[in-house]
């Protein structure tokens, strides 16, 4: 191919081989009717992304308002994660010299890239995965490194570009070529100067040459066969991406076959992640196209043999007809880099309002389950390439050890998505078949919420409403893990908040800031445990104290007395009931006497899934199900049920509420528990009193169409 670009002389500008004033003169020369931008003019010639580049920032004339040349530059040499990874692996990088061009440039974490090669003094496979992982090399550093023109890999790789074209068209030997630039660099002289002084290349003959024509080294490609060993150093959607094709490799040089030999943007990537010196080829992208369709199944095979990736699994096969599906999530893998991936992952679950993130190694994939209303659902399956710099990924996000594999760790990180704050609890657990990773996803909205919103009725909010008003004494919130019960103990300090009260709180861990509260921490490490920061709290002049839970008899000995000496003290316990905390207490060494003095209320609660109110239906329910609920047979009263729509992703329910039993510790209630009554003795005075009950707490909300019989069943265990 024979060219006359503008293009090909501002690359011999670049590379210092055209001064100044000769390029002006040329360019000025080459304008034509008045008006015409010069990016229009130099567009002509198909000039590269990182030609623009250089208009826009070095040439004097160069206006940057040029919506035009603005456009095109938004359209930069586009590589994913994924396909950086992939080109490392198969061309086996020198990582260590790609670390030292990024310290010497002054790209990505020096720090880390430091203590990155410290540990290794020996490159391994998952080595390139972790340093992309990691954060220290990405699309972005890759980005701004290639386009720098003054950056040691352009300045290399345009001297390169340059020699080919004038050896290949006889313009200087390349023995002459090298000497020259030698001597340039010994003495610091100009390499035009030098060309010139030695009789070799002068600048007028240069730009006539390129006003006559200059030729690239082309290639007729239906007469070649392309080797498979070439087609696995580059990841076949980058080949059709870009339009190349890998066609032979000698020593240090990796040849290319591209429509477009100056597009030095795509030479210093290939450069940089090859290691090798890239040397460009001309064909007509018609027929790179042809050859690159030709070519197209023994790429995929040869892909996958690069990355050692075994078939891609197919989608998961749904458990359960009401398995959730989210449209597009599983081709999310194609074409993005693990980063973008992780942030769809993480996005998705809090569009499909999920609590937890569970990523889990299986022997053909990394499986990806949400836990939406309190159940874990398949969403979409990672190929198992990719396991290593998603988990690396999320660790970076959390700032945890991503090296360490062998033993379990935890950590947090805090995003904003759209318009609310979330907080992320991370915790990796090693498995036989690789890590596996937990993410709590926390928000202000889903726990900082009032007492009207958590479920209570009218009876039950107004009894919880006046024994939080007291001024001293204990309120115990109990129930399994995932009940509920921070929710109900934020909402009611919430309400009990005010400058009047000095309220301090001992959380295992912060869940989240409550404005005007003092909360602290536990940290076991330093032994600041409950019973600790328990003693100091007393001394703090508090009004109401929370404890997080109560869960050893000096924790339990110092919040009864606490609750005593006139402080209100809120706390929780893990029990089935209300009055089964009671017992619990006692066991723990609690005096029976203290404990009748101290107990205002407990509070048992649940969560259940609420009915979607899109899908509801209603029903008679089966005999059966009146059975197990305690209720008779000859009730005619209808239930209630989703069918599954696109609201409630097909699951049926939509949210959750709470069921709850709140025990008023009356003067019969502390007589029995003087008494050391039995748990049964207990909950027959408490329904005396006409408690409500979890299970009849449970009945109302089925009958009223908030939740499902199978939901009041499964969660209260009547089962």
């Amino acid at each position: 191919m024979k060219t006359t670009s503008a293009r090909l002389a501002l690359l011999f500008r670049e590379a210092g081989l055209i001064d100044e004033t000769q390029w002006k003169t040329y360019v000025a020369k080459k304008r034509p009717g008045e008006g015409k931008q010069l990016g229009a003019i130099l567009k002509s010639d198909a000039l590269s992304l990182q030609t623009y580049r250089d208009l826009l920032t070095k040439l004097p004339f160069a206006r940057k308002q040029d919506q035009e040349i603005e456009k095109v530059l938004s359209e930069a040499v586009h590589i994913s994660t994924r396909q950086i990874i992939h080109i490392l692996k198969a061309n086996k990088t020198k990582l260590k010299d790609l670390g030292s061009l990024l310290l010497d440039e002054h790209l990505g974490p020096a720090e880390r890239i430091k203590a990155f090669f410290s540990d290794r003094p020996k490159i391994t496979a998952s080595d390139y995965e972790l340093f992309v992982a990691e954060g220290l090399l990405t699309p972005e550093i890759l980005s701004k490194l290639v386009t720098n023109p003054i950056s040691q890999l352009s300045c290399k790789n345009r001297l390169c570009v340059t020699r080919d074209i004038l050896v290949f068209n006889n313009l200087v030997s390349r023995t002459d070529w090298d000497a020259a630039v030698e001597q340039s660099e010994d003495k610091g002289k100009q390499l035009r100067n030098v060309l010139n002084a030695n009789g070799l290349l002068e600048q007028n003959a240069l730009l006539k040459a390129v006003d006559e024509g200059l030729y690239f080294a082309s290639i007729e490609l239906g007469e070649i066969t392309v080797r498979e060993e070439l087609l696995e150093l580059l990841p076949t959607e980058f080949i059709r991406q870009q339009l190349i094709l890998p066609i032979s490799k000698k020593q240090n040089s990796l040849s290319i076959v591209t429509a477009d030999p100056l597009n030095l943007a795509l030479i210093n990537v290939l450069s940089l992640l090859t290691g090798y010196n890239i040397y460009p080829i001309f064909a007509p992208q018609s027929e790179i196209i042809r050859k690159i369709n030709i070519l197209l199944p023994s790429l995929k095979e040869a892909e996958a043999r690069a990355v050692g990736a075994p078939k891609a699994p197919e989608a998961a096969t749904p458990a359960t007809p009401r398995e959730i599906k989210v449209e597009g999530i599983d081709t999310l893998v194609d074409n993005r880099s693990t980063v973008q991936l992780v942030s769809s992952v993480i996005e998705h679950a809090i569009a499909t309002r999920s609590t937890d993130i569970h990523i889990e190694p299986q022997e053909s994939a990394l499986r990806v389950r949400y836990r939406i209303d309190g159940s874990l659902h398949n969403i979409m399956p990672i190929p198992l390439e990719m396991q290593l710099p998603v988990i690396s990924r999320i660790k970076v996000l959390a700032n945890m050890n991503v090296t360490e594999r062998r033993r379990p760790q935890d950590g947090h990180f805090f995003l904003q998505v759209g318009k609310k704050n979330y907080d992320f609890r991370v915790s990796t657990l090693p498995t036989h078949l690789g890590e596996k990773v937990v993410i709590r996803i926390l928000s202000e909205a889903t726990v900082l919420t009032g007492l009207s919103e958590l479920g209570l009725d009218k009876d039950q909010q107004a009894l919880i409403e006046q024994i939080i008003r007291k001024p001293y004494g204990m309120i115990l919130v109990s129930g399994p893990t995932g009940s509920g019960k921070t929710s109900t103990l934020y909402s009611a300090l919430n309400a009990v908040n005010d400058e009047k009260r000095n309220i301090v709180t001992i959380e295992d861990p912060v869940e989240y800031e409550l404005e005007g509260i003092n909360q602290v921490q536990v940290d076991y490490n330093i032994d600041l445990t409950f019973a600790t920061l328990l003693r100091s709290t007393l001394r703090q002049d508090p009004d109401i104290i929370l404890v997080g839970e109560i869960r050893d008899q000096e924790t339990a000995h110092i919040a009864i007395r606490a609750a005593l000496t006139g402080h209100l003290v809120f706390s929780t316990l893990h029990t089935n009931t209300s009055v089964g905390a009671i017992p619990a207490l006692i066991h723990m060494g609690v005096q029976a006497y203290m404990l009748s003095s101290a107990l205002i209320a407990i509070i048992a609660q649940r969560l259940v899934k609420k009915t979607c109110p899109k899908c509801k239906i209603s029903y008679a329910p089966p005999k059966g199900i009146l059975k197990d609920l305690g209720i008779s047979d000859r009730s005619k009263k209808r239930m209630y049920r989703g069918r599954g729509c696109d609201h409630c992703l097909n699951t049926g329910y939509w949210g959750r509420t709470g069921i709850f039993e709140i025990l008023v510790v009356d003067e019969t209630i502390k007589r029995l528990v003087m008494e050391n009554a039995s748990e049964e003795a207990l909950m027959k005075a408490a329904m005396a009193n006409k408690m409500t009950t979890l299970a009849q707490s449970g009945i109302k909300k089925i009958y009223d169409g908030i939740t499902t019989a199978e939901e009041v069943m499964e969660t209260i265990f009547l089962l």
